[in-house]
């Protein structure tokens, strides 16, 4: 059953836009949250934390001093106390729970000068499965205020975490979603709605005991910096309407029918509307209509063209403005997100078209052909479903297509889009796409040579399993193996092109590696032809929001920030284009050969498996994640293979939990017979070395073991080998005597201490005792890969 997503939702009626002036004239009770935490050895001391008597903060009317500071525990509740408002008023306050707290230096906000900022420690709150304290939780209990409002200041860590979004549940109410700004705080800002970063958030006209739980979104570490509980009506202008929200037509829709009635949901605390409403971009006073008590307005017969509409809130205490909108009169917008995607080397000959409609679309004109200008000869017909078959396709062969949008206002002309076949050759060059995020950045340690886990540690002590990285003493280059990868994030990532060796994992200083080194050594070993890797890893990176497959649903038709729908994913499919169209570029020994996509590896999870909405939508999303990735390449049945998030075994040991289910699940045929023999999923598990056999403790990134991520490359490239049809024949190598006579011969098996090789089409037999060291450890290494 498909699931329905929960999106960020605009905070319910308790949120509100309060402009908070005016001076201090009822009962308002300040509570200020601090903790050590060891944090003080980072440049603050416990009164830069604290606010000290006598001192005032607090934003606008709640301006004021008497706040009392409550120390974070970690990871645990704190008892009742009592706490006593400004004007005597007595009330009991408890921490219910907490994560932990500290300083995080997020800035001096307020009114003070002075040491001792509200907004400089908090209380933290993580919706990590993995710690067992995780959420927030406030409780304020026999408050002598009929009617109170409440403000609470919220914070974070200073350095960058994945969206600085957190939620917030009031009295057992719904989530409501929040972002922070993304660095430091210099002003207090209000929070609004669930996608304008603020730092404090207001309700008002509440009764009874207060409840709150506050939680940073995965294992955002995010919470209150200090709640004030106050008199309802400290200002005049406490009930400002708030803006008017969820116009109908949508903002910036194309393609309606020259009749459209206008609707909007009213702002809280709005008694009538001001509606503008005309052609002019900014709306003013030669473009007010009327006030009115309604939320709709029918403009009347439109002719085709753009208007511009809106809604200002009033009641007695103001006006509060509304946003610009605007909608087209005419036919639908162009059909976007071309899958093939536009421009992209080496499709399938059995590439078929998608791509998306825009709103409004009903059916869609189709050109199709060789020619780079689409035009009459090359119409296919009419479709509707944003599909269409073009048949057997001709290998190497520039194809360009169009799709126009209709519906009952006419027809709009698409753009052109691009593709190219394959070459029809058994000398192209095998491309290998590796994704996910830190564990396939590469977080393996190399040296030193003495700690137990690294690569330097495991060449040493076993030989004959991984003596092929090293030779004479240096590590060994791969140039029958490209690789290509961007380290790091945009704007200070680096590009990193050449022959494969160590190094390439997430560290600027090439100090570590990653899956990439074995999996590559291995399909280097399998086809006789050259083989590239492009690695598009980033740490952090969900498949909920980052990652997220066009099939799942993109808030915005093409992403181009980090944090919106399908970012990761749209970057990484920029890259493969780039690399496919520029190969000689980054690789000038590319001969011209011809490029073909061979295969897909995938290792991410960490982000989802500790949310526990992206966990319950994994499967679906994964699902998705495959069948789009193959349609953005134009390869239909293109290997897939998946690493399961097995380094969650480290705290679950007991059974898989949500996400690794979920990964394994699309290696079952029963369960997905449609990718039975093209897709396979690797229970990773096992390949979890203890923190005695590793260089640290850090189960998240497989206590950064270099055998692990051995392990893991070996296994993805012997399912990648077994996807694909046929295989080809073991490959021809070198072999070196203890003279240093040389044959060239394909290996086939040992048995006992006699390596059989094929050699002249005929089976000869070699015996151990006389292979060079360096060709005996490459026979004992295709022994181990022949039974694993």
């Amino acid at each position: 059953m498909i699931k329905k997503q929960i999106l960020p939702l605009i905070f319910q009626s308790a949120m509100i836009l309060a402009i908070l002036t005016g001076s201090l004239q009822a009962e308002i009770f300040s509570i200020n949250f601090w903790a050590d935490s060891g944090w003080t050895g980072n440049g603050l001391d416990v009164n830069d934390m604290q606010v000290n008597a006598g001192e005032s903060t607090g934003y606008g009317a709640f301006d004021t001093d008497g706040w009392e500071n409550h120390e974070v525990p970690w990871g645990g509740s704190g008892s009742s106390v009592g706490i006593t408002g400004v004007d005597g008023g007595t009330a009991t306050f408890q921490l219910v729970n907490a994560r932990n707290g500290g300083p995080y230096n997020r800035g001096n906000v307020g009114n003070n000068t002075v040491a001792g900022q509200m907004m400089d420690g908090h209380a933290n709150g993580t919706e990590d499965p993995f710690d067992e304290s995780a959420f927030c939780k406030i409780s304020v209990t026999s408050i002598p205020i009929g009617t109170y409002d409440v403000i609470l200041y919220l914070g974070t860590q200073s350095w960058p975490i994945p969206d600085s979004g957190g939620k917030i549940i009031l009295n057992n109410g719904p989530e409501q979603n929040f972002i922070l700004p993304a660095r430091g705080f210099t002003s207090f800002s209000q929070i609004t709605n669930a996608t304008t970063p603020g730092n404090f958030v207001f309700y008002k006209g509440l009764s009874g005991d207060l409840d709150i739980t506050i939680y940073g979104n995965g294992f955002n570490h995010i919470g209150p910096c200090g709640i004030q509980i106050a008199t309802t009506g400290l200002s005049a202008l406490l009930g400002l309407p708030t803006q008017v929200t969820n116009p109908v037509p949508a903002q910036g829709l194309i393609g309606l029918d020259t009749e459209p009635t206008l609707s909007w949901t009213a702002g809280q605390f709005a008694t009538s509307h001001d509606v503008y409403f005309g052609t002019d971009a900014t709306p003013d006073a030669s473009e007010f209509i009327d006030n009115r008590a309604g939320i709709t307005y029918t403009p009347g017969t439109l002719a085709p063209g753009t208007y511009y509409w809106r809604i200002d809130e009033r009641n007695d205490d103001g006006v509060t403005t509304g946003i610009v909108w605007q909608f087209e009169v005419g036919p639908p917008d162009v059909a976007f997100r071309p899958m093939p995607y536009d421009s992209i080397q080496a499709a399938s000959i059995d590439a078929n078209l998608r791509w998306a409609n825009s709103p409004l679309t009903t059916s869609n004109d189709v050109y199709f052909g060789t020619d780079a200008t689409p035009d009459a000869g090359e119409f296919q017909g009419n479709v509707t479903g944003g599909t269409y078959d073009p048949g057997k396709l001709v290998a190497d062969t520039t194809y360009y297509w169009r799709v126009d949008s209709i519906n009952a206002e006419g027809t709009r002309t698409g753009d052109v889009w691009s593709f190219k076949t394959a070459k029809d050759s058994g000398t192209t060059v095998k491309v290998y796409i590796l994704a996910g995020q830190s564990n396939m950045e590469g977080q393996g340690e190399m040296s030193p040579v003495g700690t137990p886990g690294t690569l330097e540690y495991i060449v040493a002590n076993e030989p004959g399993t991984y003596g092929h990285y090293k030779s004479g003493g240096s590590w060994v280059v791969r140039n029958d193996v490209w690789i290509w990868y961007e380290r790091g994030f945009a704007p200070s990532s680096t590009f990193l092109s050449g022959d494969l060796s160590v190094g390439y994992g997430e560290r600027r200083d090439n100090s570590n590696m990653g899956i990439e080194l074995e999996f590559g050594h291995a399909m280097g070993d399998f086809h006789s032809e050259q083989v590239l890797i492009i690695k598009a890893a980033w740490g952090g990176q969900d498949l909920m929001v980052d990652f997220r497959p066009p099939s799942s649903g993109w808030a915005i038709s093409k992403p181009l920030l980090q944090g919106q729908d399908g970012y990761r994913y749209q970057r990484m499919m920029s890259q493969v284009l780039d690399v496919l169209a520029n190969t000689a570029s980054y690789f000038p020994s590319y001969a011209g050969q011809g490029i073909e996509i061979a295969g897909f590896g995938w290792h991410q999870g960490w982000n989802d498996l500790i949310s526990a909405n992206s966990s319950t939508y994994y499967e679906e999303n994964m699902e998705n994640f495959i069948n789009d990735i193959r349609a953005s390449v134009g390869i239909p049945g293109m290997p897939f293979v998946i690493a399961s998030s097995g380094m969650a075994a480290n705290g679950n040991p007991e059974g898989h939990i949500e996400v690794e289910q979920a990964q394994l699940a699309m290696g079952d045929s029963g369960a997905y017979p449609q990718f039975d023999g093209n897709v396979a999923a690797i229970d990773t598990r096992r390949f979890l070395q203890s923190t005695a056999k590793s260089p640290t403790n850090e189960g998240v990134h497989w206590h950064r073991n270099a055998k692990t991520y051995c392990l893991i490359g070996d296994a993805m490239a012997r399912e990648m080998q077994s996807l694909l049809v046929p295989p080809p024949r073991p490959t021809t190598r070198t072999w070196i005597d203890t003279q240093g006579r040389v044959i060239q011969a394909r290996f086939i098996r040992i048995e006992g201490e006699i390596l059989f090789v094929d050699f002249k089409d005929k089976e000869t037999q070699i015996p151990l005792s006389r292979l060079s060291p360096e060709s005996k450890v490459l026979a004992l290494k295709r022994q181990a890969e022949s039974n694993p």
